[in-house]
């Protein structure tokens, strides 16, 4: 295992251990190919993960966007999320882009597992103080259409991990959405306004870890934020494996 799927105190828990085990006797069974760039032999291979621009600090405080030391970046200081703190592992660009694809859209549920590990040890190192973890739901028609969901298959070797459950029920997503990919920032808010759910009667006085695939604007993470402090979430903290930047961000190394 190349280095960035190290955890920070080398450890990953029995859970995880298991889970693990079960991918691996399942490559030996069906040799995998790398979700990065098609080359046989690893789910995800040395090659591209040299490639990846992990994100570490400086970075915003809030939404861990790369800024000067000792700075908030502007997005959060003019517009406040309503999560407390929202963590990336790489820039969501080259290799990363194409495992991300092929997880979310051809069913490359293998790749979350090596995936899912660089988050253990972004969570080990924060110390955030969580109870239950939500990933990001999918509107009822795309669960539909693509069978899973990519933020839950996430989500899982971490609740494995921590022996947290994951609760994928009592938010869901009750606005039929439009794509994304082309909005700008403030029409990505609008188009995800009261798009969740929450239920106050399992979520009230909870602490929440929410996962998701990808953060481009936060637009996503912020309206399901906003829908768990409505139903009474104390403290929601964000986790995802890439994170959109421009071109011109700082503090990136590879």
């Amino acid at each position: 295992m190349v280095k960035y799927f190290k955890t920070e105190s080398g450890k990953t828990g029995f859970g995880f251990s298991l889970y693990h085990i079960a991918w691996q006797a399942a490559d030996w069974l069906y040799p995998p190919e790398c979700a990065g760039c098609g080359q046989p032999g690893s789910r995800f291979c040395p090659s591209c993960a040299s490639q990846l621009k992990i994100i570490e600090e400086p970075f915003c405080s809030t939404c861990g966007t790369p800024v000067e030391p000792g700075k908030k970046c502007l997005e959060c200081t003019e517009h406040p999320p309503r999560f407390d703190k929202l963590r990336s592992w790489a820039v969501f660009a080259g290799p990363l882009r194409e495992a991300l694809h092929s997880l979310k859209y051809k069913k490359n549920l293998g790749v979350a597992e090596v995936l899912a590990k660089p988050l253990v040890g972004i969570l080990q190192r924060e110390k955030w103080d969580f109870d239950l973890i939500i990933p990001i739901p999918l509107s009822r028609n795309h669960l539909k259409q693509r069978g899973y969901n990519q933020a839950q298959a996430i989500a899982r070797p971490i609740s494995l991990t921590f022996g947290t459950p994951i609760d994928s029920r009592s938010v869901t997503r009750v606005k039929e959405t439009s794509s994304q990919v082309d909005l700008s920032p403030h029409q990505r808010y609008a188009n995800l306004q009261d798009a969740f759910s929450a239920n106050p009667a399992k979520l009230n006085g909870r602490k929440v870890l929410l996962v998701d695939d990808v953060a481009t604007t936060g637009a996503t993470l912020n309206s399901c934020a906003e829908a768990l402090r409505n139903a009474g979430v104390t403290e929601v903290f964000c986790i995802t494996v890439a994170k959109a930047l421009k071109k011109d961000s700082i503090t990136l190394r590879n």
